[in-house]
């Protein structure tokens, strides 16, 4: 027997609270017709959430971000299995709804949070005054453009120091992952920028 969903949880303001793995429920064709689930996701990372119907139940997924804006939907299952994916969630909380289109059933919803394949930095680092210390020569990692709403506001911008062990040049290279484009620019102790690159990969 599949496990119900906890009525009532029709809006994002009575959204259900669940944790990765399965979640069931079911749908009438009758006054509920929406279910709402909340998954708080501890850090960076990108959702899979996929959908399975019984036969005779249509309905999609619908994701969205922390101040209820939408940010993602599947497409309708009607005994079959749909998936809906976003990328660069920021930690919080991201609400997940099942939207009927027609019928009635159960349906299960399998939920994945993948992590980033490099490590994030250590915050606040979006001023110069903020500046994560780097070793010269050394390498970092870090995180851009993850977002969730007025619970995690986009991040844009992430400074570093190093010192110079001798005059000369400096090379620094910059790779991103995803669909990140960013670029490097290097500023003297007096903050004027001495040099900037751009790139993506």
């Amino acid at each position: 027997m599949v496990k119900a969903d906890v009525e009532p949880n029709n809006s994002i303001a009575e959204a259900e609270t669940v944790s990765l793995g399965t979640v069931t429920g079911d749908l009438t064709s009758g006054s509920d017709v929406d279910d709402y689930y909340v998954l708080n996701v501890p850090t960076n990372g990108l959702l899979e959430a996929e959908l399975t119907t019984d036969p005779g139940l249509s309905a999609r997924l619908i994701v969205y971000n922390s101040s209820g804006a939408s940010l993602e939907f599947s497409v309708f299952a009607n005994g079959t299995t749909v998936l809906a994916v976003e990328d660069c969630i920021a930690a919080g909380p991201i609400y997940i709804r099942v939207d009927q289109n027609g019928g009635s059933g159960n349906y299960s919803i399998d939920l994945d949070f993948v992590l980033p394949a490099l490590s994030n930095d250590m915050e606040p680092n979006n001023a110069f005054g903020d500046a994560q210390s780097l070793a010269y020569e050394g390498t970092t990692e870090g995180h851009l453009g993850y977002v969730n709403g007025s619970a995690s506001p986009v991040d844009q911008d992430d400074y570093y120091a190093t010192i110079p062990v001798e005059e000369g040049r400096i090379n620094v290279q910059l790779i991103t992952t995803n669909s990140l484009s960013a670029r490097i620019m290097i500023y003297n102790t007096a903050m004027f920028e001495e040099a900037g690159v751009g790139g993506s990969t």
